[in-house]
């Protein structure tokens, strides 16, 4: 084999290895923006969550303030009620406690 082939098939051999290397780079490119589309819809997903989540806690906290306003201004009643729940001979009659 002269120069020339030797040349032309060495020639086709990289040609052949850089169509090769662009292909799975073409595929690695796509497959990082496919994960990293995953990974966008995942993060908005956990920060909608959060929002919620948050919202939630919120409320949650509105509400605890809002009962401890209540037993503040009941403290007399409420120290009395406690009293009698440590009492080991006091039983709870649930009718006369719905029915006052």
């Amino acid at each position: 084999m002269g120069i020339e082939e030797e040349r032309q098939a060495f020639l086709r051999e990289l040609s052949i290895t850089i169509n090769d290397l662009k292909n799975i780079m073409s595929n690695q490119i796509q497959h990082d923006i496919t994960l990293l589309n995953h990974l966008l819809f995942v993060n908005s997903a956990i920060e909608e969550n959060d929002k919620h989540l948050k919202q939630k806690l919120l409320l949650y906290k509105s509400q605890v303030s809002y009962l401890i306003e209540i037993l503040e201004g009941r403290e007399g009643e409420v120290n009395d009620y406690i009293q009698k729940l440590r009492n080991p001979n006091y039983s709870i009659n649930f009718k006369e406690e719905v029915d006052g």
